[in-house]
């Protein structure tokens, strides 16, 4: 592995952990009316699992390199993507707009390998 290569992991296992933060911390800052601090760890926990998952999967078909640069794309971009539904802040619209991004987002991943194949 190059040093560029272990720089960006790096930088991308802190922008992993910073935007779980920002999921439970500020949307419990932001909605919290006498809510427990801890329900707003279930969603963010959720797709961080779920996130792991795909990225193992990704890193098994393809090479163990691609498991960092996979979880950030699952769990990041996904919540990037999310933003409209977590502003809304109700259980149905979150998982309402969570479910089609998680299909879209990793068919993506689990298919590119395949298509850009090089013979």
């Amino acid at each position: 592995m190059s040093r560029t290569h272990t720089l960006w992991n790096r930088i991308q296992w802190v922008l992993i952990a910073f935007v779980y933060f920002d999921l439970v911390y500020f949307r419990y800052i932001a909605f919290a009316e006498g809510e427990s601090f801890w329900g707003y760890f279930i969603l963010p926990t959720l797709l961080l699992i779920y996130a792991v998952i795909i990225a193992f999967i990704k890193a098994k078909e393809t090479n163990k390199g691609a498991f960092v640069p996979a979880l950030f794309f699952m769990f990041v971009i996904t919540t990037i993507e999310w933003i409209p539904a977590i502003t809304a802040n109700e259980t149905h619209w979150l998982i309402f707009y969570i479910t089609p991004l998680l299909v879209a987002n990793t068919w993506q991943l689990l298919l590119l390998h395949r298509l850009i194949k090089k013979p």
